[in-house]
């Protein structure tokens, strides 16, 4: 027998409540905050963040890392608000203010109103969450895309409604079309319906199938770019699943604690314990009751975190990597807040966390003002948001008339071509990046190939990491020579060491790309 949603309580069935009208206001608060701190803060984008600034500009079916939806929303709102932070940043806002609508939906339909609010504040001052609206990575599109069909599997399989398969796959393909991750949601689905004999009926629905097939089909766009492209995509992104060379007896240990560790600091040190515990309560009740969508829940979030795990165990894993599965824990939240309701340690945890999440996001703020607690730059996370402006700047200031002499610009980092095309507003085409010692390759090399033959006997300003050497690119000009170095400096402190190197006559012949994907 299964658990039977609270219809009566239905946003699109109901009056206005009260707690609507205060979920509401809560949206336009943080929406405000957040747009007037990309207004104010003093930091500068990150290098991800400029990258797809840059893809933006050259829209594509896929790109090297990742898939087309990333550049299609920095696009649009660039398109309408200017090329600064808020234009780029806006999409997260956005996305960040529906993601905690569609969670305050959810559980207003199981819970009603008054809990679903106390839940959205409490989700809304998780790290990860907060932090949603203001860096435009592929995090906000991709957990949106993640709330979207988790609300829609479980319309589909409480309710057996077709809109919510249809909507469950089309979901997934966008979220597909934005980060691989997101193939752990139709994969584990059928897994788990297979495994479980009381969810093998989803295997005789219809609709169970349409949802898969529609997930399926955000596969095309990126098998289409990467049959165009050597399957350089899918290579890198399979590249992240393990380190090739030999398992570091080390890494077993510091693997799973940094895995650990990264979801308690982006999830917050007592409330993301609590998310877990609520897939632990869920459980049991609904293996008893055979319904089917806590069991698909928690399936879901173990066969990510197993995939993490594994590859933790032999290279570092990214903080953000199994951040769908925090949010699945959200869900699992909604399904457990009457049981943890019952239980006065979980209660007082529940509030002491939140509030410890308060005051870690206010103290992750304040060095975007300039307030540092004695620290240097480099001490603090935000330590890659420093100095990329002031590269630019210092780069115009001390070599412009060669500069404004070159129509190529070129670096050994894809960092740094992202920070000076952004910075320089360089036009596309126009930056490329050069394989000088153990690097991936990223988009600027694929661009390379089709944009250098084009640009035969034209000059190039050449910026260099310290360590690289710039001799090895003679081959590819007339002449080449060392035209200095750049030092970049924030606030006294030293960011970062340049050479600048100038190259005169591009012969045409490709330049060095890494084998690397």
């Amino acid at each position: 027998m299964t658990r039977q949603p609270q219809t009566a309580t239905s946003l699109s069935a109901a009056a206005w409540h009260p707690a609507d009208l205060l979920l509401l206001a809560l949206l336009l608060v943080v929406g405000v905050l957040r747009v007037l701190f990309l207004l104010t803060n003093q930091l500068d984008l990150a290098a991800d963040e400029m990258h797809y600034w840059d893809w933006s500009r050259r829209l594509d079916l896929a790109y090297y890392s990742k898939g087309p939806v990333i550049a299609l929303l920095i696009a649009a709102s660039t398109a309408l608000l200017g090329d600064g932070q808020l234009g780029i940043r806006m999409p997260a806002v956005l996305l960040g203010g529906l993601l905690l609508l569609l969670i305050y939906r959810q559980a207003r339909r199981q819970l009603g109103p008054w809990p679903a609010l106390g839940l959205s504040a409490v989700v809304q001052l998780m790290p990860m969450v907060a932090a949603l609206g203001v860096a435009m990575t592929t995090d906000p599109p991709v957990l949106v895309c993640w709330a979207l069909a988790l609300s829609a599997l479980e319309a589909a399989v409480r309710r057996r409604s077709l809109a919510g398969w249809w909507l469950f796959g089309l979901a997934c393909a966008l979220g597909v079309m934005t980060k691989y991750t997101t193939l752990v949601l139709p994969l584990g689905l059928l897994l788990t319906a297979i495994a479980v004999p009381f969810c093998r009926p989803l295997l005789r629905s219809p609709g169970f199938w349409l949802g898969q097939l529609l997930a399926c089909l955000g596969l095309v766009p990126l098998l289409l770019w990467n049959a165009r492209h050597g399957w350089v995509n899918l290579a890198h992104n399979l590249g992240h699943l393990g380190s090739r060379g030999a398992m570091d007896p080390a890494q077993l240990l510091i693997g799973p604690l940094e895995l650990v560790g990264g979801q308690l600091l982006l999830f917050g040190p007592l409330t993301y314990p609590l998310l877990v515990l609520a897939g632990g309560l869920v459980l049991p009740a609904a293996w008893r009751r055979r319904d089917p969508y806590p069991v698909l829940l928690v399936a879901l979030a173990a066969l990510l975190l197993g995939v993490c795990l594994l590859v933790a165990l032999r290279r570092s894993v990214y903080a953000n990597w199994p951040v769908p599965a925090g949010l699945i824990g959200v869900f699992l939240l909604i399904e457990a807040w009457p049981l943890l309701g019952r239980i006065v340690l979980a209660r007082r945890l529940l509030l002491i966390g939140s509030g410890l999440n308060l005051l870690a996001l206010l103290v992750v703020h304040l060095p975007f003002f300039g307030v540092r607690f004695g620290l240097a730059h480099r001490q603090l996370p935000t330590r890659r948001l420093v100095g990329w402006s002031a590269l630019a700047g210092e780069l115009e200031r001390q070599h412009g008339e060669v500069l404004r002499r070159s129509p190529l610009l070129l670096s050994d980092r894809y960092t740094t071509a992202s920070a000076l095309a952004y910075g320089l507003r360089r036009p596309p085409g126009s930056v490329a990046t050069v394989a000088l010692g153990d690097r991936r390759m990223n988009q600027y090399d694929l661009w390379a190939r089709q944009d250098l033959p084009s640009r035969t006997g034209q000059d190039a300003l050449i910026v260099l990491g310290p360590r690289s050497d710039g001799q090895a690119l003679a081959p590819f000009f007339e002449s080449l020579s060392l035209h200095g170095a750049l030092e970049v400096s924030v606030g006294g402190e030293s960011i970062g060491h340049y050479q600048i190197w100038r190259g005169e006559g591009y012969n045409g012949k490709p330049l060095p790309q890494s084998a690397r994907r």
